[in-house]
């Protein structure tokens, strides 16, 4: 394989200009990358593109001091170089992911700070090979399936990976033709790693299999990158028709989204909850929890919640949390409620007893001042309001009345001075306001500006 066309046929397939642009390798010192780097001084001259390298010293062996002197000494007057040194850890339990979130940090902060417009990275054939059978074994999305993506565009720049239809071995033939002086990662060859056991015991068969299977898995790529786009469209649809999505939540009809399909139910989750990195697992029992017949309930889970009420699904990228409420008013004012409302006590003349019960919307209840102090809290187990038909609990109150599970939780009771519930606030009225000898007394909920 002539990798020199390989670059050309790349940037000519994603339709990428390097013409006098700024390129940021991320250059390891391993076979990848000091190919990579090699073919693009070749072409320097060509493109006219500056060239400014990135290394990241991992401190996991003794040879990456040795690798990051000798990238210091081959930039020295020639390229620019970043470098960036990890701290030496006893234990981390994933270091692959730790390094590789300080990586992605690293880059975007070098990319930044140059203005660069590239990011080239060395990823290959065999590094795409084995991402697909790590995703595969972990049951993730046909969006993951795929594997790496070639070039797309990050924040201000691009990321490339131009070697990414290349094999390794096709690599180290080039290394070897071209004297291009790299470093082998001793650890490469352990098992200790999930990757590492995928590229020994399983990819290594498949091509002792078919010598070909690299070109196999490209055709079979393309055609699920095809499948793909088709599942993308019919989940955004169904994302634009039928789901209100919001910063800290989304929300849909549970009727609706059960009547799709159930891989559909499973992408459009995967999608929205994508920040998460959640497993297919953890999926298809949120899924099974959105599919209850119960009413009203609410889930925590890890990251977020899940709230049901009748037909109505809600999650939320946060947990739920029922706050409890006491507040004591001993006399006029307005007070804060909470972060919706302010009520306000204020003496007025006294208002006709007929009219007191129907004057004004819920947010108005008119009362006697002799009933000082109030208390204004978060409803209890065993609660009771007074109603025309005798005592009931508030509980069933606002059942009756099909509040959702997060109205049920918000709800506040206010209590007169003995302690009776005169109103479940701005939701329904006792009817002790009937018995009054006197109403002087204006009790308002007000809405708080935003």
């Amino acid at each position: 394989m002539n990798l020199l066309n390989e670059f050309k046929a790349f940037l000519d397939e994603y339709k990428l200009d390097l013409h006098k642009k700024r390129l940021v390798l991320a250059i390891s010192c391993g076979v990848d990358s000091s190919v990579l780097l090699d073919i693009l001084e070749k072409f320097k001259d060509e493109y006219e593109y500056e060239i400014i390298l990135a290394h990241v010293n991992h401190k996991r062996r003794i040879e990456s001091d040795i690798e990051e002197e000798y990238i210091r000494n081959y930039a020295k007057n020639k390229y620019k170089l970043h470098v960036l040194e990890l701290e030496k850890q006893e234990y981390i339990p994933s270091f692959q992911e730790y390094a590789r979130n300080l990586r992605n940090d690293f880059f975007d902060k070098v990319m930044k700070e140059e203005m660069a417009d590239y990011l080239v990275l060395a990823h290959h054939l065999n590094d795409d090979i084995e991402t697909f059978f790590m995703h595969l074994m972990r049951s993730s999305s046909i969006e993951s399936l795929i594997g790496i993506n070639p070039a797309y565009k990050m924040n201000d720049y691009m990321i490339i990976r131009p070697l990414i239809k290349v094999l390794k071995a096709d690599i180290y033939e080039y290394a070897k033709k071209n004297d291009v002086k790299f470093f082998e990662d001793a650890s490469n060859g352990e098992d200790d790693y999930t990757r590492n056991r995928i590229r020994h015991n399983i990819v290594s068969a498949l091509f002792k299999e078919n010598q070909d299977f690299g070109s196999a898995f490209i055709n079979f790529k393309e055609k699920m990158e095809f499948v793909n786009r088709f599942i993308i469209g019919t989940r955004d649809n169904y994302i634009d028709y039928y789901i209100d999505v919001f910063e800290d939540h989304f929300s849909f009809k549970q009727d609706n989204f059960l009547c799709i399909d159930k891989y559909l139910q499973e992408e459009i989750l995967f999608y929205l909850l994508k920040r998460y990195h959640y497993s297919r697992g953890f999926i298809l029992e949120l899924m099974k929890d959105i599919s209850s017949n119960k009413r009203t309930f609410v889930i925590n889970y890890k990251d977020i919640s899940l709230i049901k009420d009748g037909n109505e699904i809600r999650i939320n990228y946060y947990l739920y949390e029922s706050k409890d409420t006491y507040l004591e008013i001993n006399d006029f004012g307005r007070y804060q409620l909470n972060d919706e409302y302010d009520i306000v006590f204020e003496k007025v003349d006294n208002i006709e007893k007929n009219n007191v019960f129907n004057i004004g919307s819920l947010e108005i209840i008119w009362y006697n001042s002799n009933m000082f102090p109030f208390v204004i809290r978060s409803r209890r187990d065993g609660d009771k309001m007074k109603l025309s038909s005798g005592h009931k609990k508030v509980k069933d109150i606002l059942i009756d009345l099909q509040l959702s599970q997060i109205e049920k939780d918000k709800a506040l009771l206010l209590l007169n001075k003995n302690g009776e519930i005169i109103s479940i606030l701005n939701v329904k009225k006792s009817d002790i306001i009937k018995n009054m000898d006197e109403y002087n007394l204006k009790i308002e909920l007000i809405r708080r500006l935003k």
